[in-house]
C-alpha cells in the first residue's frame, strides 16, 4: 500500500500532493521531515502517519497547536485509524490522507526518489543554516554602511550573491 497526502494551505491557495511507500511518514516543519510543511502553526515534529497493507493511522506527536480531525483536536500520541480517506487540519493547513495502490514500477520509482531525498535532507538542513548565517552577516555588513549608500550596497550584494545561488 501507499499513502498519498495532499497538503492545501487555505491562506495561500497552494496545494502539494506526495505519495509515500515507506512507513512511517514524519510530518513537521523540520527540514528532515518526510513531509516538510513550513508554516508557523506546524511544529518541528508535528505528526506521523504509519501504514501497512491493511491499515493506516495518524498520531499527533504532542504538537504545540494540535491536529484536528472532524473539528476535534486529536489527543497527543493516540493513534487515529485512517479510513480510505481522512482530512485533518493544522491551523490553515489541510491534509487529505488517502490509501492508494500502485504498480510495482511506481513503488520502485517512489522508493528511489525517497532514498535520494533522504540523502539530500542533511545537505538541505546545512544549506538552510548557512543561508541564515549569511543573511545575518549581510544585514550586519549593511548596518556598517552609511544610510545614503546602503541601497547601492544592497543592490550590489544582491547582484553578486543571487547570481551564485546564495541569496
Amino acid at each position: 500500500m501507499m499513502i498519498e497526502i495532499a497538503v492545501f494551505n487555505s491562506h495561500t491557495g497552494e496545494t502539494l500532493a506526495r505519495r509515500f511507500t515507506r512507513s512511517p511518514v514524519q510530518i513537521g516543519r523540520d527540514p528532515s521531515a518526510d513531509l516538510c510543511i513550513t508554516h508557523a502553526c506546524v511544529s518541528n515534529h508535528h505528526a506521523q502517519v504509519s501504514f501497512t497493507d491493511e491499515r493506516a493511522e495518524l498520531v499527533d506527536l504532542g504538537s504545540t497547536n494540535g491536529t484536528l480531525y472532524a473539528g476535534r483536536r486529536l489527543p497527543p500520541r493516540r493513534p487515529l485509524a485512517i479510513p480510505e480517506e481522512a482530512i485533518v487540519t493544522i491551523g490553515p493547513i489541510e491534509l487529505q490522507i488517502r490509501h492508494c495502490t500502485a504498480t510495482a514500477e511506481e513503488v520502485h520509482l517512489l522508493a528511489e526518489i525517497h532514498a535520494a531525498m533522504r540523502r539530500l535532507r542533511p545537505l538541505y538542513a546545512d544549506l538552510v543554516a548557512a543561508q541564515t548565517r549569511f543573511n545575518v552577516a549581510r544585514a550586519a555588513a549593511l548596518d556598517g554602511i552609511s544610510a545614503e549608500n546602503r541601497g547601492l550596497a544592497a543592490a550590489m550584494f544582491d547582484r553578486e550573491f543571487t547570481s551564485r545561488g546564495v541569496s
